[in-house]
């Protein structure tokens, strides 16, 4: 599959709009935003309705991942036991990770962010 591109220049400002290989995704997305970074340029998330998304970042800027684990599970009206169920852990486990008792491994957080399209960076 080939990368494609469109623009539309509004005013002042050109609209550019990229379709990539999904496999590609992130990688080329992380690239763009250091360029945009050297370029002193600030982005702005949004959807296909043109609406703005926010970032973790954003939403809780002194957030933990405990918080982010809380607030996904929440996100998705699951029980403790259904998250966790989900999860193939403990409830007991769950709730020791939501209250940041114990850390969240590389390897769980990889499970989450696949099984609900987020990144795992947010809960390590």
């Amino acid at each position: 599959m080939q990368a494609r591109m469109k623009t539309q220049t509004i005013g002042d400002s050109t609209e550019i709009s990229l379709t990539v290989p999904s496999i590609e995704a992130k990688r080329i997305y992380d690239a763009i935003i250091s360029i945009l970074n050297v370029a002193k340029l600030s982005t702005q998330l949004i959807n296909d309705e043109g609406e703005k998304l926010y970032t973790i970042d954003d939403v809780f800027p002194d957030g933990s991942p405990s918080m982010a684990l809380q607030g996904l599970r929440t996100r998705e009206g699951l029980s403790n036991k259904e998250f966790a169920d989900g999860l193939g852990i403990s409830e007991l486990y769950l709730t020791s990770l939501e209250n940041g008792e114990a850390p969240i491994t590389q390897e769980l957080a990889e499970l989450i962010a696949s099984k609900y399209n987020t990144s795992p960076s947010i809960f390590l």
